[in-house]
């Protein structure tokens, strides 16, 4: 769908069964149905999918290939890509990684492979894990303890230059939306936790309406664990950016209107971040949305609430 996955075409590829030739015309698993008949993004939906050196040099041998659960990250710190090839027993596989491109790893279903990198010559033996993460440096695939998410290429947006130090910092433990494309995949649970996409990218781990566009506004409510006197907010956009109309608190009294104007974000993976006009005593927040003239779903991957605890 978004023309960036060369890589995570190549990952999905290595990771799960060959279909046989009869199984070409399989109709696509019925979480991802979402998007099987539905217009394809337009290039402004797709704009920030990828950096401009990304794009140069992704190889477009590689033909997306629908993924269903990330488990890790690959990222690639160099500022020249590598192609890179991934042997599992008797297969081989083939890919091309961008200039300081990141992806995610998916469904390793068998350990013992090795990845290596051409040009240098370096390979790993990918672990036989749950869920790991990869980094490139200098030529040498590496694996590392803390996952990579969200620093790197990742655009901001907003009227924050700068937080005050000492903030608490929560992700939002329960949702309820105006509506949402299933109870799963793409629910309105999907924007609880902390953020875990690393791409721009439809996937059915963010938050989506049901309808592309809507005539009336669209909304989702996000409870915190703690009250604290509200700040400011980041929201973590993974699809079409630029839907954001309102940010209201929620108080004894009913929902005040903590930020309301035009959302500035222009590509994503993006990070909008906001500093409220007024500060108020909250633990939930309702976002609000115009998708009337969305060239495609907007999503929503996590939304961060920044605030002063109390003594």
């Amino acid at each position: 769908m978004i023309g960036t996955w060369s890589a995570i075409a190549w990952l999905a590829l290595a990771w799960q069964p060959q279909p046989a030739p009869a199984a070409a015309s399989k109709a696509p698993p019925a979480e991802r149905a979402k998007r099987t008949g539905a217009p394809a993004p337009s290039a402004a939906a797709a704009q920030g999918a990828a950096s401009a050196d990304a794009v140069a040099e992704r190889s477009d041998e590689y033909a997306p290939v629908p993924w269903s659960s990330a488990t890790g990250h690959l990222q690639n710190l160099d500022a020249g890509g590598h192609d890179l090839e991934l042997a599992c027993g008797q297969q081989l596989f083939t890919a091309r990684i961008g200039s300081r491109q990141q992806v995610l790893l998916v469904d390793p279903l068998r350990g013992g492979c090795t990845l290596k990198i051409v040009d240098s010559g370096r390979s790993l033996l990918l672990p036989a894990a749950a869920s790991f993460d990869l980094v490139i440096e200098n030529g040498t695939p590496r694996q590392i303890a803390q996952p990579l998410i969200w620093n790197l290429r990742l655009a901001s947006y907003g009227n924050v230059s700068s937080w005050p130090t000492g903030l608490t910092r929560q992700w939002a433990q329960t949702a309820k939306a105006s509506s949402e494309y299933s109870t799963a995949s793409w629910s309105g649970m999907q924007a609880t936790g902390a953020p875990t996409l690393t791409a721009c990218a439809d996937s059915g781990s963010a938050w989506t309406t049901k309808s592309q566009t809507s005539a009336q506004p669209e909304w989702i409510e996000l409870r915190y664990p703690s009250k604290v006197r509200a700040i400011g907010a980041r929201l973590y956009v993974t699809l079409t950016p630029g839907a954001v109309r309102k940010i209201e608190g929620k108080t004894a009294s009913g929902w005040e209107t903590l930020w309301q104007g035009n959302d500035p974000t222009a590509s994503c993976p993006a990070v909008l971040e906001l500093k409220f006009n007024e500060e108020i005593d909250t633990d939930t927040l309702r976002i609000v949305l115009d998708t009337s003239k969305q060239s495609y779903w907007f999503e929503l991957d996590a939304v961060e609430l920044l605030g002063i605890s109390f003594k």
